[in-house]
């Protein structure tokens, strides 16, 4: 068996991994660098992949060249950017279908529809998590519901005649889930009691001492921080926006203060029509607006003390609606000085990241009465949910992903910790491929 480290293996994002195993080839995730993509005004959509390569927003496949045509599936593992962004550049070079949960499935076809350059004329599967589907003649695909950030995340567990790769890709445990699916322990304990032969897990937050919390901590935190804003005052919370129950949960908190929501911005805008196309999301008579004339529009006639504005822009991106509302370039009167700015979100841990947010922050703090942040509980796997990654799923081989070297090499340690031989733990570089017997 052969595992092939494309991308995500040297910074968070731009994730993609490939198996191979008895004569065919299997992927995993086709994703974005976001970071490289901070600070600049590109249109992805219209960009090739030669050009996004040289940013080095795009994973660097070229190592599949030679095993190209053995490629029975393309399995993508949840909707977030830095795991799906990529496919419409990547995946119509490789001739299989593309296996992917309902709520990524609508993210999909809205990219594909977008894209300039290349046509995805390739089958798009949809698989429900918890099903288990065949994927040539070696591999057979579990997908084991596990609880994110987003709907419809899934676990793979590769199930191949040398072994069962599992590939945990982002995840935490969630035991108090009311939007999508806990992450399924019992399975993975079932598939660890079976042997698993390697595990790629998400690295993101192994560094945090702990366990992740649940979402309804989170909850928690937006309503105590709404309930301490200015009544007369507007509140402007931001936010991820795939994160669809933490939309849900801000407008049920909105509706008890007598408010209703503005959703703004284009991201916004797209993710929204995909949970109301599945039915994931009650909007409870909110608007949205994506268009910059609808939100200019929109801003200038609300009443802002009965309106929650949730809008894009938690990381300080360039040309986000909190970014340009910091500028001026969107009409928002902070002349009262009795507005509130909630970050609904912590700073994904980047460099890029941490600048755009300082710069943002900075902006907006003489125009608001206050900036209440970190009103959020992660959707990645702290340190003691790797380790209890680790015990459940018992790995002959463990492969860190998804963090950057430090992380990469923390996990390490944490699986040297729980007992796991030096020689059975792989650090890979992008660009790398483990055989592993």
């Amino acid at each position: 068996m052969k595992i092939f480290a494309v991308g995500g293996y040297d910074e968070i994002g731009k994730n993609m991994t490939c198996i191979e195993s008895e004569g065919e080839a299997l992927i995993l995730d086709i994703g974005l660098h976001i970071e490289n993509l901070m600070g600049q005004d590109y249109d992805v959509t219209s960009m090739t992949r030669k050009e996004l390569r040289q940013l080095e927003v795009l994973p660097d496949d070229r190592i599949l060249e030679g095993i190209k045509d053995k490629v029975v599936g393309i399995v993508i593992g949840h909707g977030h950017l830095d795991h799906i962004g990529a496919v419409t550049k990547i995946a119509h070079t490789y001739d299989c279908p593309i296996f992917v949960t309902p709520f990524s499935a609508e993210i999909l076809r809205g990219q594909c529809m977008e894209e300039k350059n290349y046509k995805l004329e390739r089958d798009i599967r949809v698989v429900k998590p918890g099903e288990t589907v065949r994927m040539g003649r070696s591999f057979s695909v579990e997908f084991v519901p596990a609880a994110h950030s987003i709907p419809d995340t899934t676990i793979s567990a590769i199930h191949t005649e040398e072994g069962t790769v599992i590939y945990a890709n982002d995840y935490k445990f969630d035991h108090d889930v009311t939007l999508g699916h806990e992450t399924n322990t019992e399975r993975l304990a079932e598939l660890g009691k079976a042997g698993v032969k390697a595990l790629i897990f998400d690295t993101t937050r192994v560094e945090r001492p702990g366990h992740t919390g649940n979402e309804d901590e989170a909850v928690q935190k937006i309503r105590n921080a709404m309930a301490e804003c200015d009544p007369e005052g507007g509140i402007i919370a931001t936010t991820f926006a795939s994160h669809i129950l933490r939309h849900q949960n801000i407008i049920l908190a909105a509706t008890e203060m007598n408010r209703r929501v503005i959703f703004l911005g284009r991201s916004m805008e797209k993710y929204i029509a995909c949970a109301n196309r599945l039915g994931l999301l009650d909007l409870m008579g909110s608007r949205v607006f994506g268009r910059k004339n609808s939100m200019e529009r929109a801003l200038g006639k609300a009443e802002k003390k009965k309106f929650v504005f949730i809008v894009t822009g938690n990381q300080g991106e360039p040309n986000s609606v909190l970014d340009r509302i910091s500028r001026g370039e969107l009409p928002y009167d902070f002349s009262k000085r009795n507005d509130s700015i909630l970050f609904c979100c912590e700073v994904i841990p980047t460099e890029t990241n941490r600048k755009c947010r300082d710069e943002l922050e900075r902006r907006l703090s003489p125009l608001a009465k206050n900036i209440v942040r970190d009103l959020h509980v992660s959707g990645h796997a702290a340190r003691e949910d790797v380790r209890k990654m680790l015990t459940l799923t018992k790995p002959e081989h463990v492969i860190p992903t998804h963090g950057g070297r430090a992380r990469l090499e923390s996990a390490r340690d944490l699986a040297l910790e729980e007992g796991f031989p030096d020689g059975n733990i792989h650090l890979l570089h992008d660009g790398e491929m483990l055989e592993i017997k």
